[in-house]
């Protein structure tokens, strides 16, 4: 690897039509996510120039100081516009010949049209300067050319030694090595195709198998990202019916654990009622304290007996009720005092030891929640809390992203199948491979090799929301 402590990358994308916001710029975005991909040190910058030769000469010039590396996509093929390689060609310190031909060679194995490309390299200052086709096909098949080699020449090009020594003396040893072998092969750490790798290894054994991945290895982070992005906006609607009851024998069929696909809006109010917050007595607040006739009582589930209070009446509320019509204030039960009650327990008279202002104590109707509201958003991952809120507005069937499904595929000649009577030694039955991963992630019933299932009850499928 490269001692470069970090990379500085300019992609310049040189198009007279995307300069002026007339297409979409294709190959500059797949060589960043390619670059990414090939090293975390990266650090990129990115340009967009009409086919000007001016323009790109002093693009360039402004930029090659400060960069490692410069990559220019379009303008490398034969129409009259395509000026990019006339510019850029004169400006180099040294050419890279061997690359430009490497790049052609190597391509034409995929399309014979590679013929029609002028890619060239060079080095300008410091700075590794490549210029590719302008098609997002074409880079990606030059950046598996270069990638392999191109810590390598920016090493030499930066002049660090240690690196470049190391290197050096690996391609000896392995020469050295090579030559004695009864297959007197070759292998040189400069060349890692994923195809050449693999051939090679077929044609002469393992021992000249690939001994660095050509792959970089990527974090969960960017695992999981590059996941989101495939799956994103490929999930199709579904209706499900809540189910309230207490015992759900089957939460594949109910919306729990799925995510909401439009917003889900409020069809009443809640509460749909004026309603107490207190054990207490409904009263006109202008009253005051004193001792009052209480006339009714108003409790949870039930109307008050008698609907208008006129001033001078009070009515007993429980926490929860409604507070009937004329009321504008509730006394909470610990600032009264019984003073006359009914044979059958119930209280006649109260007096009100203390003074409230209007709206005390009462819940005003859609508080919590008003009809009209946006009472689950888009995107909404559907659990405990959410289902008593759909419950509470009544709501039974809702509409839902389908659930992502994943295939398990597991390989290997240690692996036997679930018939097996015995498992010999270093065997591996493909229920200890799959089950342990399917527990981890669904909490459910066992899946087996091949079998496709929904992901339940994991935080896994949090992202899955468009």
């Amino acid at each position: 690897m490269s001692d470069i402590a970090e990379i500085k990358v300019y992609i310049l994308t040189v198009s007279d039509r995307c300069s002026r916001n007339e297409a979409i710029d294709k190959s500059g975005p797949k060589l960043e996510e390619r670059l990414k991909q090939w090293d975390s040190r990266v650090k990129i910058k990115r340009g967009c120039v009409p086919d000007e030769a001016k323009l790109i000469r002093s693009t360039i010039d402004a930029e090659y100081k400060e960069q490692n590396l410069i990559l220019t996509t379009g303008g490398t093929g034969l129409a009259k516009r395509d000026v990019t390689v006339s510019a850029i060609t004169p400006m180099f310190d040294k050419p890279a010949t061997g690359i430009s031909t490497a790049l052609i060679s190597q391509t034409m194995a995929n399309t014979p049209f590679a013929l029609l490309s002028n890619p060239i390299a060079g080095v300008k200052g410091d700075c590794f300067i490549v210029c590719m086709p302008g098609s997002a096909k074409a880079v990606m098949e030059y950046m598996d050319i270069l990638c392999p080699v191109l810590s390598h020449i920016l090493d030499i090009i930066a002049d660090n030694k240690v690196p470049v020594t190391t290197l050096h003396a690996t391609m000896t040893s392995d020469a050295n090595t090579n030559t004695t072998s009864s297959n007197n092969v070759h292998v040189c750490p400069h060349k890692s195709g994923k195809i050449n790798n693999i051939e090679r290894q077929r044609e002469h054994g393992t021992a000249y198998r690939a001994r660095k991945s050509e792959w970089p290895m990527l974090n969960v982070d960017t695992a999981l990202e590059i996941i989101k992005k495939e799956a994103t906006g490929k999930t199709t609607a579904k209706v499900l019916k809540l189910d309230t009851s207490p015992l759900v024998r089957n939460l594949r069929d109910t919306p729990f654990g799925c995510i909401v696909r439009s917003d889900v809006i409020a069809t009443e109010d809640v509460p749909n009622y004026r309603a107490s917050i207190k054990d207490g007595y409904a009263v006109h607040s202008a009253d005051g304290p004193g001792v009052y006739d209480v006339i009714c009582v108003s409790e949870m589930g039930k109307s008050p007996s008698i609907r208008q209070l006129k001033p001078g009446q009070i009515s007993r509320v429980t926490t929860g009720a409604p507070v009937p019509e004329g009321a504008d204030a509730v006394v909470q039960v610990e600032d009264t005092e019984l003073v006359l009650a009914a044979e059958d327990g119930e209280e006649r008279q109260i007096r009100i030891q203390s003074r409230v202002s209007p709206g005390t104590d009462i819940r005003p109707i859609g508080s919590d929640i008003s009809k009209g509201d946006i009472l689950l958003p888009k995107g909404t991952k559907i659990k405990s809390a959410e289902i008593g809120l759909l419950a509470s507005q009544g709501i039974t069937d809702i509409t839902v992203n389908t659930k992502p499904r994943v295939t398990l595929l597991s390989t290997g000649d240690e692996l036997v199948t679930l018939d097996t009577d015995q498992l010999q030694y270093g065997q591996v039955s493909i229920a200890l491979v799959t089950s342990r991963y399917y527990a981890t992630v669904s909490g459910r019933n066992y899946s087996f090799f091949g079998r496709l299932f929904p992901i339940y009850h994991t935080l896994h499928y949090d992202w899955y929301s468009y």
